[in-house]
């Protein structure tokens, strides 16, 4: 999974647990709307919503960048290090 599919996949993830099941991350960040203001699943798409499942998915993925991860070589713990600091680069492009 790419860091950007990855950063997308995360607040897709937090916005259903924040309770809105139909958001729809790509139609929300390109404006595509229907002409009553709704996704094509017919979802309000709440910028707040969006918003606070960008900042659990920024506070994740911070958490996983700060933990204490055991790896067999030092190149294991750069390349997990680099590929969680690239979806938070994504995340905050969002």
């Amino acid at each position: 999974m790419t860091p950007k599919e990855k950063a997308e996949d995360l607040i897709e993830d937090y916005s259903t647990e924040i309770g809105c099941s139909d958001f729809h991350i790509p139609k929300f960040i390109s404006g595509v709307k229907c002409a009553d203001g709704s996704d094509e699943y017919g979802k309000i798409l709440d910028e707040e919503t969006f918003l606070l499942a960008k900042h659990c998915a920024l506070v994740c993925v911070d958490e996983i960048i700060n933990c204490d991860s055991y790896f067999k070589t030092l190149q294991d713990s750069k390349e997990f290090t680099k590929y969680w600091y690239e979806v938070q680069t994504e995340i905050n492009k969002l």
